[in-house]
C-alpha cells in the first residue's frame, strides 16, 4: 500500500502472517505493510513497515494507553516520524493483550516469554529489508524502556529514550501510587509477587529473580555494542530520582561510558510526552551521532 492511501493508526494496512515469529521474512516493497506472528497464548506480535530507502530505520514502541479509548494495535507517532522521510518499523505491545485493563506493559513479554530477543530479530531483519543501514530505537516513558531494552541485543543500533523508566519495580505514577506496578504484577508475572498483588508496596521486592528483563541499569553492566542518547525532562522529579540518576550511575561508571550520552532539558514538572520540538532535536542529534 502506498504511504498516501494509509488511515490513521494504519488500520486499513493489509497484514501479512507468519506462522511462526522465526519466519518473519518482511518486505522489500516501498509503501506500508503491516505484519502479525503467533507468539503464545492466543496472542500475535503486531507491526506496521514503512519503507522509504533511507539509510536510517526508526524502529518506535509505545508507552501507557488508556485502554478505555485505545484500541490495539497501537503504533504510537507514527503520524509524527512520518514526517521525518526516514524508512520506520513500529510495534505494539503484544503483552498488553493479556488483560483489557492493563495499560502499560513495557514490552517485556511474560515470564515464558522473553520478547527482547525477537523484536531485535525483527527490527534487524526490517533493516535488511529496507535497505537501511542504521537502526534508531526509539520511545517514550514505558517505551522508552523498551527501545533501551531491544537495542542491547543490536550492536550498533542506538536507542533513543525520551524520559524513560528504566526500573520497573521504582515505577509509581506521579511518585506515590502504585497502580499500573500492580496491575503489572498481577497479570503479567503473577508467579513473582510474594504478596496479592493488589497489596503490593514499594518494600516488596518482587522483581529480583527477573534481573534485567526488568531494570535497564542491570542490561548495561555488560559491555555491549549499541549506543544510547537518553533525553530526560529534569523537572520530572520522580523520573530523574527513580530511573534516571540509577541508569546514569551504571553507565557512567561501567564499560558503556563512552557509548552512552544524557541530555536534560527543562520541561514541564510532571511527567508528560515529550513535545515536538525535543523529539525532533533527539532524533536529529542521533542520527547525527551514527552518520560517519
Amino acid at each position: 500500500m502506498q504511504i498516501d492511501e494509509m488511515h490513521q493508526g494504519g488500520t486499513n494496512v493489509p497484514v501479512t502472517r507468519f506462522s511462526d515469529v522465526q519466519l518473519f521474512r518482511p518486505s522489500t516493497e516501498d509503501g506500508v505493510i503491516r505484519y502479525a506472528a503467533p507468539l503464545g497464548r492466543g496472542i500475535d506480535l503486531e507491526a506496521i513497515q514503512v519503507n522509504r530507502r533511507s539509510d536510517v530505520l526508526v524502529v518506535g514502541f509505545h508507552g501507557a494507553l488508556t485502554r478505555e479509548t485505545t484500541e490495539l494495535p497501537r503504533f504510537e507517532r507514527m503520524a509524527t516520524l512520518l514526517g521525518s522521510g526516514h524508512s520506520l518499523l513500529f510495534f505494539s505491545d503484544p503483552t498488553l493483550r493479556l488483560a483489557d485493563n492493563l495499560q502499560l506493559a513495557w514490552y517485556t513479554g511474560w515470564s515464558e516469554l522473553d520478547i527482547r530477543f525477537i523484536l531485535a530479530d525483527w527490527a534487524v531483519k526490517a533493516a535488511e529489508a529496507v535497505g537501511a543501514e542504521h537502526i534508531i530505537f526509539t520511545g517514550g516513558s514505558g517505551g522508552g524502556f523498551a527501545a533501551l531494552q531491544v537495542s542491547a541485543f543490536v550492536p550498533d543500533s542506538l536507542a533513543l529514550a525520551f524520559n524513560p523508566q528504566t526500573i520497573i519495580s521504582k515505577y509509581l505514577v506521579e511518585g506515590k501510587y502504585m497502580g499500573p506496578q500492580q496491575r503489572y504484577v498481577k497479570v503479567v508475572m503473577p508467579e513473582f509477587s510474594p504478596v496479592p498483588p493488589e497489596k503490593l508496596t514499594p518494600a516488596h521486592d518482587w522483581a529480583s529473580p527477573l534481573g534485567e528483563r526488568v531494570a535497564v541499569p542491570l542490561t548495561y553492566t555488560r559491555p555491549l555494542e549499541n549506543r544510547v542518547l537518553y533525553i530526560q525532562n529534569s523537572n520530572d522529579s520522580s523520573h530523574m530520582t527513580d530511573h534516571y540518576k540509577p541508569f546514569r550511575q551504571v553507565a557512567e561508571s561501567g564499560p558503556n561510558a563512552s557509548r552512552i550520552r544524557f541530555d536534560l532539558y527543562e520541561g514541564p514538572h510532571a511527567h508528560v510526552a515529550q513535545n515536538q520540538q525535543v523529539m525532533d532535536r533527539g532524533l536529529a542529534a542521533a542520527i547525527d551521532w551514527l552518520r560517519p
